[in-house]
């Protein structure tokens, strides 16, 4: 059991802590536990290991199961996928560069900060398209079971990421960005925060090259 777990970490018999005290004891170590947990994912899940988009693969952990009693109203996650050229586009072109822009927000109240973690996952076969490059300020990129995450780095003030996505050879089909977001209190938990999950998909821009090769 814990108790018996954390007397043989600190090296002591169960039966030299009083009984009064060990409900005490238990307490502050499942404290301090927790605590860690939360702090490490304010540092970007994915890269402890914990994945939250609910993407297929992703398992069962999910950002709105944890960051929850908040007072932020609704969190939006808004994307968008822009070419070199600087248009926002709604299909994507076969091996091409694409900024996206990555903006949360909540509808009520100061959040002390947003986060988020998005994966690419081809609709065709649920397989992940490990594509992200050029992270901007308050991103990172972390790989967890081979799965690539775009992420924060630590709470972000304006909810605003960026970072690049090169597109899947052609014939992959469509591709779903899944996402999840929160907004948080920064109280060293993950109480009083609101969170979201949300998914985007691009299809594939049909081949408009002609008889010529143009």
């Amino acid at each position: 059991n814990l108790l018996l777990t954390l007397c043989v970490y600190l090296q002591i018999k169960p039966n030299q802590i009083p009984m009064k005290h060990n409900y005490l004891l238990l307490s502050s170590f499942l404290l301090v536990i927790g605590g860690v947990l939360f702090t490490s994912n304010a540092s970007g899940p994915a890269s402890n290991g914990n994945r939250a988009t609910n993407a297929p693969g992703d398992g069962a952990t999910k950002c709105t199961s944890c960051h929850t009693g908040g007072s932020f109203g609704d969190v939006s996650i808004d994307l968008t996928l822009t070419d070199g050229n600087g248009a926002e586009v709604s299909e994507y072109a076969p091996g091409e560069v694409y900024s996206i822009s990555l903006n949360v927000s909540s509808s009520m109240g100061t959040p002390s900060g947003f986060g988020f973690q998005a994966i690419a996952i081809s609709d065709v076969d649920d397989t992940p398209v490990n594509s992200f490059s050029n992270a901007g300020s308050g991103v990172q990129l972390s790989t967890s079971s081979s799965r690539q995450y775009a992420e924060h780095n630590g709470p972000s003030a304006s909810g605003a990421f960026s970072f690049d996505w090169t597109a899947p050879s052609a014939g992959t089909g469509a591709v779903t960005f899944y996402m999840g977001a929160n907004a948080v209190n920064a109280n060293g938990n993950n109480g009083g925060d609101n969170a979201v999950l949300v998914e985007v998909s691009f299809a594939e821009m049909a081949d408009t090259t002609d008889t010529n090769s143009n």
